[in-house]
């Protein structure tokens, strides 16, 4: 067993998934079954085949940053189609699509892995890209993406020894169990100039205080990222990072944002819940407001990374990025 793969015999040391270092503490346990009644009642979905345990335990990595879930307990195939249903859930913009866009050179072979539907190919094949491949394991995704006439398949194995210029992973690494892995298996497809673009949220941001929500646990997210994580990569992976953007707070996550931030009020004193609510309003009005937003970190990290050994690149004027 590899150093950076998790074991799930009792008693067995749990490597971080990512760095494969030991420098772990626990950060809390997810009980399966509360997780499986959770999902049923949200979102008419079975979870409970996905827990090999009765409860997952979750753990940070003092050397990379990185949270993650062991057992890892990833959903399937079958959980994305259902999850698929929900027309939020392939979102056609996002604000990685729009800032990787802004980052982008002259168009080269592109691949996009975690392509969902192809929303993301269909705006590279507006901006000029022509050689264009996405690679997803749902296979209702893929229809929709081959209908558009675009290339598509089950699994970058399919590629053979093609490389890209431009790889692009948004909203996938937290999804699979191993993303140490995932990164490997991209690195013989890129090409030794190119670059690999990755999306995640950002347990930096206020949805790293968010200890209820259900899609950023298992069986959804089996890991969370902080943008540390990928400053340090070049550690334990032959891949530098190039760059960081964060998303700044969007205009549909102000809703989610006040919530997460009333949650620490629940263990006070009924006059401070009571005091905190007669503000809300105030909050909400002015985060309305795009230049209050724009300094608060919002969902998604972005970053751009680089074979190791490859010269950087000139850097473009860098994007005003969140702070708080």
């Amino acid at each position: 067993m590899p150093a950076h793969a998790a074991s799930n015999a009792p008693g067995a040391v749990v490597p971080c998934v990512l760095c494969g270092s030991l420098n772990l503490r626990v950060v809390g346990h997810l009980p399966a079954e509360k997780v499986h009644e959770l999902w049923l009642k949200k979102y008419d979905i079975a979870v409970r085949q996905y827990f090999p345990n009765a409860q997952v335990t979750n753990y940070a990595c003092a050397s990379c940053g990185l949270e993650f879930s062991h057992p890892a307990s990833p959903g399937d195939d079958r959980l994305y189609e259902q999850l698929q249903r929900f027309p939020w859930y392939y979102e056609e913009d996002k604000w990685e699509f729009r800032a990787s866009l802004a980052q982008l050179g002259k168009p080269g072979p592109a691949l996009e892995v975690g392509c969902g539907t192809g929303n993301f190919l269909r705006r590279l094949r507006s901006a000029g890209f022509d050689d264009l491949v996405g690679v997803d394991s749902n296979r209702r995704a893929l229809e929709t993406l081959r209908a558009s006439g675009i290339k598509g398949c089950e699994r970058l194995a399919q590629l053979g020894p093609k490389r890209f210029d431009h790889i692009f992973a948004f909203q996938v690494l937290e999804h699979v169990p191993n993303p140490r892995e995932l990164l490997e298996s991209l690195l013989p497809h890129l090409s030794e100039h190119g670059r690999i673009y990755i999306a995640v949220p950002n347990q930096d941001s206020f949805i790293g205080d968010d200890l209820n929500q259900e899609l950023n646990q298992p069986p959804h997210h089996c890991s969370r990222f902080r943008a540390r994580t990928f400053r340090d990569m070049s550690r334990f992976l032959p891949l530098a990072c190039e760059q960081i953007s964060c998303e700044p707070l969007a205009d549909h996550h102000v809703g989610w944002y006040i919530s997460t931030r009333m949650q620490p009020l629940s263990r006070r004193s009924l006059a401070a819940r009571l005091a905190w609510r007669t503000v809300v309003p105030l909050v909400e009005r002015a985060l309305k407001l795009e230049p209050v937003r724009r300094y608060i970190k919002g969902h998604t990290v972005l970053a751009v990374m680089r074979h190791a050994s490859a010269a950087p690149r000139e850097q473009s004027a860098p994007q005003r990025s969140a702070a708080l």
